[in-house]
C-alpha cells in the first residue's frame, strides 16, 4: 500500500518511483519502483524522512528530491539526489527557501 502524501516521478523508460510520504501520520523516507509490468520493488530510502517532496528526473539518471515537509507547517531545506543506475542517494546543496506540495520541472534536459 502506498503512503499518504507521497511524491512520484516517471522515468523516460516508463518506471515510476514513489518517494516519501506519511505512514501512520509520521514522515517516511522509503521509495518504491513500479515498473511497466507493474512489478513493485522496494528501493533504498532517502536519508531524511519527509512528505510532499517536489521531484524531478534529470539527465535520464537522477531523481532530485527538493525540500518537502518534515511535519505539517514545518518545511525542510534538505535536498537529496538518487542515482537510478548506482541505486544510491547522495546529498545536494540545500535550497534557500523551502519548497513543498509543488512540482519540479526539467526543461531542455
Amino acid at each position: 500500500m502506498l503512503p499518504e502524501k507521497f511524491s512520484s516521478v516517471q522515468t523516460h523508460g516508463g518506471a515510476i518511483f514513489t518517494v516519501g510520504g506519511l505512514v501512520g501520520g509520521k514522515p517516511y523516507a522509503g521509495m518504491l519502483k513500479i515498473e511497466n509490468n507493474f512489478k513493485v520493488t522496494e528501493m533504498p530510502g532517502m536519508g531524511h524522512e519527509r512528505f510532499n517532496v517536489p521531484l524531478a528526473f534529470v539527465q535520464e539518471r537522477f531523481i532530485c528530491a527538493l525540500c518537502g515537509l518534515l511535519q505539517p507547517n514545518n518545511p525542510s531545506l534538505t535536498c537529496e539526489g538518487y542515482d537510478i543506475v548506482k541505486s544510491i542517494w547522495f546529498k545536494m546543496r540545500s535550497i534557500e527557501a523551502p519548497r513543498y506540495s509543488t512540482t519540479a520541472v526539467v526543461m531542455n534536459n
